[in-house]
């Protein structure tokens, strides 16, 4: 017999962030596996080591956040689902770059709900 774990999701409903959102919603993939966790972990790490050392010269380091940008965006894009299957790339981008020039705060919102879902199933007590 082949054990598999399946993939676990949790609904993110934006109605939470602001009830004008209505019935929008996208899916947590809860339990991605250690490896795909751990580079999105890194990836962080650097972007804030990365933001530490350029400020005051954020140009000089553009080319550097778009590449760890990006890195994110592609952990994003795997985490979240719609109707069962994984964002594309660029819709995860242009989400946070419209929210960005609209919203700033509903980014940082999407993340720590990303974060706080995983973290919360790898810690909850299993029966």
């Amino acid at each position: 017999m082949k054990f598999e774990i399946p993939k676990i999701f949790k609904k993110l409903k934006f109605s939470d962030y602001a009830p004008e959102f209505g019935d929008a919603s996208l899916d947590i993939w809860v339990n991605p596996p250690a490896e795909l966790y751990g580079k999105w972990v890194s990836n962080v790490k650097k972007l804030m080591t990365l933001i530490e050392e350029s400020k005051g010269k954020e140009k000089d380091f553009e080319a550097q956040f778009e590449v760890l940008n990006n890195e994110l965006f592609t952990f994003y894009a795997a985490i979240l689902h719609d109707e069962g299957k994984p964002l594309a790339f660029q819709s995860v981008k242009e989400m946070f770059d419209t929210a960005m020039s609209t919203d700033p705060k509903f980014p940082n919102w999407v993340v720590v709900n990303i974060l706080v879902a995983i973290h919360a199933h790898r810690e909850q007590r299993k029966n």
